[in-house]
């Protein structure tokens, strides 16, 4: 009996659980009209503004509107190739992809490139908090200090 009762509570409370997330969960597959695939990176900043990259895309969402930021990249339309983002403790945001470093702090957009040709393509990155930007590759960890790569 008791097993019995231990079932049925734990199916009602499983039910309850995934009628109640349908209700605050939201699933995006298209922004502005297009469709995007699956997401490979995002990032929140300090103010709620959220970052979400996608191959050949990034977008900003503020304030309840999407805003494609791809246009402000060297390189667009960007390559097929997994674009990762990172907020550094300044509010600094930070993209990385192929060999290249993209810097937005809020109003200006700068663009640093890994001058050796033999690196293979940033897969992920992350910045401490002296705004050195850590970048992993298959060929081992790049560090940049905001001038010079190590």
């Amino acid at each position: 009996m008791k097993y019995r009762l231990f079932i049925v509570v734990f199916l009602a409370v499983m039910f309850s659980s995934h009628v109640f997330a349908n209700d605050v969960w939201t699933y995006i597959t298209e922004i502005n009209g297009e469709e995007l695939g699956g997401p490979v990176s995002m990032a929140v900043e300090d103010d709620g503004t959220i970052w979400v990259c996608f191959m050949q895309r990034v977008y900003r969402y503020n304030e309840n509107i999407w805003t494609d930021e791809s246009a402000n990249f060297p390189d667009n339309p960007l390559p097929y190739v997994y674009i990762r983002i990172a907020v550094s403790l300044q509010g600094n945001v930070w993209f990385c992809y192929s060999n290249k470093l993209v810097k937005y702090d809020g109003e200006t957009w700068q663009y640093f490139e890994y001058e050796d040709s033999t690196i293979s393509d940033f897969m992920d990155m992350g910045v401490d908090p002296q705004e050195n930007v850590w970048c992993c590759s298959d060929d081992g960890v790049y560090k940049f200090d905001g001038t010079n790569w190590e």
